[in-house]
């Protein structure tokens, strides 16, 4: 099996994707076939079906699934060894996390790049300046304004 099209779940879908238009039309021949013919086949095919999507749509019946166990239990099966599990477990926490902060990164940079002129607050109702009234509160003497900076999320006074 290719190495980069496992540890890429991208390409795996598009893999998948592009596996099923290929076969498309059999696949259909293949549905029709066995909905003519039937002997039960396609009612169990259906039913299989739909109790995936049903597990997709709602979860295990039992409530969540305790991976602790499962993972306690492959390992006392000798299924998996614990150690590679554990490194590879770990790397993959490692990639999310790095995955995640980029993401926040980029975010925070598109915010402050739009904020150099001040083009952020100008969007907001009232140049970003609120009163209490804005919120149907009584106004006693107190506004609410948000300022952007490029090192901080927004950040939001009341005075």
């Amino acid at each position: 099996m290719d190495l980069d099209l496992a540890s890429d779940p991208n390409r795996t879908v598009q893999s998948f994707i592009d596996l099923c238009q290929r076969h498309e039309d059999n696949f259909y021949k293949f549905i029709h076939e066995v909905h003519t013919h039937d002997n039960g086949l396609f009612t169990s095919l259906m039913a299989w079906l739909e109790d995936c999507l049903d597990f997709l749509r709602k979860g295990p019946a039992g409530g969540a699934i305790d991976m602790n166990g499962l993972f306690s239990q492959a390992v006392n099966n000798h299924y998996i060894d614990q150690t590679k599990a554990i490194k590879e477990i770990d790397s993959l926490i490692a990639w999310q996390t790095a995955k995640k902060k980029w993401h926040e990164d980029k975010t925070r940079q598109k915010m402050a790049s739009a904020g150099e002129s001040d083009k952020w607050a100008q969007t907001l109702p009232g140049n970003g300046n609120f009163s209490g009234a804005d919120f149907g509160i009584d106004p006693v003497g107190f506004v609410f304004s948000i300022y952007k900076t490029p090192s901080t999320k927004p950040l939001i006074l009341i005075y």
